[in-house]
């Protein structure tokens, strides 16, 4: 059998067909100019082929964005509980065996979790960043 690369966007509309509608925001791909808050946004999907000598293995990451925004102070428990609906739904959907045409995915974790906050004239911002890691193999 010979060696292909997975379809990285086939991998990024099965995650986002299990978080749209299901997390407490908009979810987004591509976010548009006039998105409202609170937004998800799936980045970067990205891989390397790390395979064994019977195995063909994809070593693979996905980047999630959670974007929340309040007048005044505001308060992170939004995106919080945003990133805790993401993460067990991508544990429940993902634990074991995940079919993709010609590809499974085998094993994901939470690879990263990073906070930023910012400020504009009209709204706190408060953005998380989660990057899941995951092993990707061939049929």
């Amino acid at each position: 059998m010979a060696m292909t690369l997975p379809d990285w966007t086939v991998i990024k509309e099965a995650f986002y067909t299990q978080l749209n509608g299901n997390v407490g925001a908009t979810v987004y791909s591509a976010v548009p100019h006039n998105a409202s808050y609170p937004y998800v946004e799936i980045s970067d999907v990205t891989g390397f082929e790390d395979s064994a000598k019977d195995t063909f293995i994809f070593n693979s990451t996905c980047g999630i964005e959670i974007v929340t925004a309040y007048k005044g102070q505001g308060s992170q428990k939004q995106m919080n509980d945003i990133a805790s609906s993401i993460i067990s739904i991508m544990r429940a959907s993902f634990s074991g065996y995940v079919a993709i045409t010609g590809y499974k995915i085998i094993a994901m974790s939470v690879d990263n979790n990073f906070n930023i906050t910012d400020e504009t004239d009209q709204n706190k911002i408060f953005r998380k960043l989660l990057r899941f890691r995951y092993i990707v193999v061939q049929n």
